[in-house]
């Protein structure tokens, strides 16, 4: 019902066509060839090799499944590509292109198709696998019966009448729609290389009026679709006739604002439709429907959303009086596809001392030893299990090069390997192992006075210890110290793990650090710069006046400092102390000797 449909929007203007048509499918044999020679890079092959209807015989304005079965020939290359015309009396249902994909979902070849033509153009899958094979399917509608004189299939621009043709009968309308009938239906189409869904809602006499008046019809489409965004194509064609036969050909056809007004609403989903009574189409309208002889068409479009084969859409509509009707359309789809022997191989990427596995190393896959060759894939990333994997690869040498290596690790060199005869032919599995090797940690600091901390001291002494208590000795400007600024000090080539400095040597004239300071070297962490270590000067002993008792230096904490000028007034003091000893021992001996 929905194909027959098709033919009372479109059975004047085929009657208007077919002498063009005629005219034009005689030059089509002359420039197919040039045209189809344009139509992708690369040169033709002979890939197709059967082609099958699933119908031997069918109606004009119906549709039918062609089978294409095809094989690419050896030498075949990226860019390579072969097109199957149909015979002149069909044509695509639907000119959205397609491609052929292999079971894992890798495109063999990528199909465009045209009207009559479909261009299939191989992708550089054929240049890694072998026997690539496969089939595709097309859609094709009988625009035209042939009673007997068929067309022809052509393959690569030539005409092959090897291929099976259905036979075309005329169009048969069937009986119009009686005077209680509110239906609907709706058919796959293509509007100007678009994938639409044509609805059609039939009304008879007794439907199109209520209460004496024409109906409003409101119609609510699928959320997956949209109604076509260009008004040129979406605008309902309503026309309406009397309901003696679909043959008399004297359709009356309602103009948008002049005989009907349409709103939309987005949000439902739906739109609206209100005849306009002052209308002299619409008095003749509801003057043939009071009759009893009349019965309109409804036709347009909608879009689906990225159709799916197999996918079906739903639409409803519904008018006053309470007349309803439902219509569900089945997606069908051209495609097709293809496959190939080829091995696979498996790379794991892991660090070279614990031997993890590491996420995020990126690779170029490259045809030739050593990383000298063609780039057959690039930016193959490690996943979390540290693995990536490339299927289907011809026979040869090939070699991974690491371009990106995961944080904290240096490129690893060119890796190897080579796909022999066995394991193409028997589809195995390479799995192949890279070791990344870490990169060193290097740690940086600054000697300065704490009193003036952009003073940088030279001469401190250090020790550095690892976790595995291996102690190193650090010199400023002396041993394992890499930077020649005075009182700057930078270690390099620390394996990761947590340290431990210490200083054993303050700068002359400066107190020694007690302090420790940790750090750790690990992937995220490889170059460290630590805080400024400072020192605090040592004290200076202060001298005393001649005569005058030595004042005690505080030191920093509080506690008394031992300075040179105390022990100078101790012994002054004790050596006075002693003299007047003396002196009175000697006064007091002179006496006793004078009584």
């Amino acid at each position: 019902m929905a194909e027959n449909r098709i033919q009372r929007t479109t059975h004047t203007t085929w009657k208007k066509l077919v002498a063009i048509i005629a005219t034009l499918a005689s030059l089509l044999a002359v420039t197919l060839g040039t045209s189809m020679a344009s139509a992708a890079e690369g040169k033709l092959v002979d890939a197709v090799t059967d082609i099958t209807v699933d119908k031997t015989e069918m109606e004009q304005y119906t549709t039918v499944d062609a089978h294409v079965s095809w094989v690419a020939p050896a030498g075949t290359v990226a860019g390579d590509y072969f097109t199957v015309g149909l015979p002149a009396e069909f044509s695509n249902l639907s000119t959205t292109g397609f491609n052929l994909t292999s079971p894992d979902g890798e495109v063999v070849a990528q199909c465009k198709v045209e009207v009559q033509t479909v261009t299939c153009t191989f992708t550089d899958y054929v240049s890694t696998h072998g026997d690539v094979h496969g089939d595709m399917k097309l859609i094709i509608r009988a625009d035209q019966s042939n009673d007997g004189d068929k067309g022809h299939w052509e393959i690569n621009g030539k005409t092959d009448d090897t291929k099976p043709v259905p036979d075309v009968d005329p169009y048969d309308p069937g009986p119009m729609p009686g005077p209680d009938d509110f239906t609907k239906d709706g058919w796959g189409a293509s509007q100007d290389g678009d994938d639409v869904i044509t609805w059609a809602i039939m009304i008879g006499s007794q439907k199109f009026l209520f209460d004496g008046k024409p109906v409003v019809i409101t119609d609510v489409i699928d959320e997956k679709m949209t109604l076509y965004p260009d008004y040129e194509h979406f605008i309902p064609n309503i026309r309406f006739t009397d309901n003696k036969g679909w043959s008399n050909d004297t359709w009356d056809t309602m103009t948008l604002g002049t005989d009907f007004t349409m709103t939309t609403d987005s949000a439902a989903h739906s739109f609206s439709i209100t005849f306009n009574e002052d209308s002299a189409l619409v008095k003749k309208a509801v003057s043939m429907a009071n009759s009893g002889d009349f019965v309109s068409e409804l036709f347009y479009n909608t879009r689906p959303y990225q159709p799916k084969k197999g996918e079906t859409y739903t639409n409803h509509v519904e008018a006053t009086g309470g007349s309803s009707a439902d219509a569900n359309y089945k997606w069908d789809a051209a495609g097709g596809n293809g496959e190939g022997i080829g091995a696979n191989t498996k790379l794991v990427k892991k660090d070279a001392e614990s031997g993890q596995t590491l996420k995020g190393a990126v690779f170029n896959l490259v045809a030739g030893k050593d990383g000298k060759g063609a780039v057959i894939e690039s930016g193959l990333t490690t996943d979390a299990s540290g693995a990536i994997e490339v299927k289907g690869l011809f026979k040869g040498n090939y070699s991974f090069v690491e371009t990106t290596a995961p944080q904290g690790y240096k490129l690893a060199g060119p890796l190897n390997f080579t796909i022999d005869d066995a394991t193409f032919e028997q589809g195995a599995s390479v799995t192949l192992s890279l070791d990344d090797a870490r990169v060193e940690g290097q740690v940086s600091w600054s000697k300065v006075d704490a009193a003036s901390p952009t003073t940088l001291l030279a001469g401190s002494e250090w020790s550095l210890t690892g976790k595995d208590g291996k102690v190193l000795q650090v010199i400023d400007n002396g041993a394992h110290d890499t930077d020649p600024a005075a009182g700057k000090i930078s270690v390099g080539n620390l394996a990761w793990g947590t340290y431990t400095l210490k200083e054993t040597k303050a700068p002359e004239g400066y107190q020694i650090s007690g302090d420790e300071t940790s750090f750790t070297v690990d992937s995220a962490h490889t170059v460290i710069q630590l805080p400024s270590i400072t020192n605090k000067k040592t004290v200076p002993p202060v001298p005393s006046k001649p005569g005058e008792t030595a004042k005690p230096v505080v030191a920093s904490g509080g506690k008394l400092a031992k300075t040179g000028s105390d022990i100078s007034s101790v012994v002054i003091g004790t050596a006075i102390a002693a003299a007047l000893a003396v002196s009175l021992l000697v006064g007091v001996a002179i006496k006793r000797r004078r009584s």
